[in-house]
């Protein structure tokens, strides 16, 4: 995964920014929330100065050790709350567990996070008034009376249906033989593994699986990735990338086959500017990202940092008497690149390696963020822990990713550079 930045990425820069601090912050809530939960539950502060400079949470050092957990757990029975010893060591391991997620979510470059905005969320289906733009102003004569202006929208309902989820099992062994390289090993691949795979659906639903089949995408685990399901509530009988026309209004984000190029990128920024929104007015779409597929990437640098026109194309020169003269070629060595600063440039490994869109970042996609990645456990003395004596952690999150308007996005198609 990789994201190059031009002058025209300060945007998608900042929609990056928030959407993390917007996540961020969801994070630290449930944090906090673990916290008075296991400080009710024992009497001890696992966020306090003492327990992070002691280092006893911190999972992820190479320092750190179930045993001596478990023997300062033991040690502090008397001012224990819980009665449960046990339950108290799984307490605090769930603790670190979730630092260790936190910090590692951060850490990890996704990059889907300029394209969309996080919401939050927290009923079964949210509802969406994706309302069109207000009608024009209209010249009249003095005394005449103007016409009401119409308001029109899309009533889109999002429903939250599916969850990421992933069991970490910790063997009773490994506390017994201090394998804390077992415990970091897992909780640092799981807690990379999330970011990775909710991006891997980001970018599956952007796509959207086409019927074409061309872009189809698969998520990190290598299934297909549901395409969008607010096309029909939309109207819309081809959603979202039309190459003839939208039902509603006119407008198309789509060409058929031409392979990615210079001019090509050209004409799709100019199809978003004149991009009609359903009830046919015109709408105001100023691309500023260039999505592409890894095959892509190179050949999409080198369009959007060079100096000069990136290629070899020839023009007729016209003469005084205004007749075509000798081919004249105006490429790396004469004419400026008019496109150079004016997109984010982002490519996915989950795309297809040639597939690639123009699009206006932030502008109807969105992802919808139920509960943020948390760690819940199970209790040791019941059920399959107290069975196969193990110690299982839930890690969780839930959200969903959505189009609402995919006229802020032009769909090129399968080509090479």
């Amino acid at each position: 995964m990789e994201i190059i930045e031009t002058a025209a990425g300060k945007r998608g820069e900042k929609l990056r920014e928030a959407n993390r601090a917007f996540e961020d912050r969801a994070r630290t809530q449930v944090l906090e929330s673990m916290r008075q939960e296991i400080k009710e539950h024992t009497g001890l502060d696992v966020m306090s100065d003492e327990f992070k400079e002691s280092g006893m949470l911190d999972i992820m050092s190479s320092t750190f050790s179930i045993k001596k957990l478990a023997e300062s757990v033991k040690r502090a029975k008397n001012t224990l709350r819980e009665a449960n010893v046990a339950g108290t060591l799984q307490q605090f391991l769930r603790a670190g567990i979730q630092l260790a997620v936190n910090n590692m979510y951060q850490k990890v470059e996704t990059t889907f996070d300029g394209m969309y905005q996080s919401l939050p969320s927290n009923k079964a289906i949210e509802l969406y008034a994706a309302a069109f733009r207000a009608s024009f102003p209209e010249l009249k004569g003095i005394g005449e009376e103007p016409r009401q202006a119409a308001i029109g929208a899309m009533d889109i309902q999002i429903a939250n249906q599916t969850k990421a989820v992933r069991m970490l099992v910790l063997g009773e062994m490994a506390i017994e033989w201090d394998q804390t390289n077992q415990l970091q090993q897992q909780a640092q691949q799981i807690a990379e593994n999330f970011p990775i795979f909710s991006d891997s659906i980001a970018v599956g639903r952007f796509a959207s699986n086409d019927p074409a089949g061309s872009y189809a995408v698969l998520d990190a685990n290598g299934d297909p990735v549901a395409a969008s399901a607010t096309g029909t509530q939309a109207g819309e009988s081809t959603w979202p990338y039309n190459s003839t026309g939208f039902t509603n209004g006119g407008g198309k984000n789509a060409i058929s086959s031409t392979a990615a190029s210079y001019e090509t990128i050209i004409q799709l920024r100019a199809m978003a500017r004149q991009m009609k929104d359903p009830l046919g007015r015109k709408m105001l779409v100023s691309p500023d990202t260039l999505v592409c597929g890894v095959g892509l990437i190179d050949a999409f640098e080198l369009m959007l940092k060079s100096e000069l026109y990136p290629s070899t194309a020839n023009i007729k020169a016209v003469s005084s008497t205004f007749t075509a003269g000798t081919d004249t070629t105006i490429g790396t060595q004469h004419a400026l690149n008019i496109l150079k600063g004016k997109f984010n440039l982002v490519s996915s490994i989950w795309l297809p390696s040639t597939a690639y869109y123009v699009s206006q970042a932030a502008k109807g996609f969105i992802k919808q963020v139920v509960k943020p990645v948390r760690v819940q456990i199970e209790n040791p003395l019941s059920g399959p822990s107290f069975t196969i004596g193990a110690q299982r952690y839930k890690i969780d999150e839930m959200y969903t990713y959505e189009i609402l308007e995919p006229r802020f996005t032009i769909r090129g198609s399968d080509g090479s550079a």
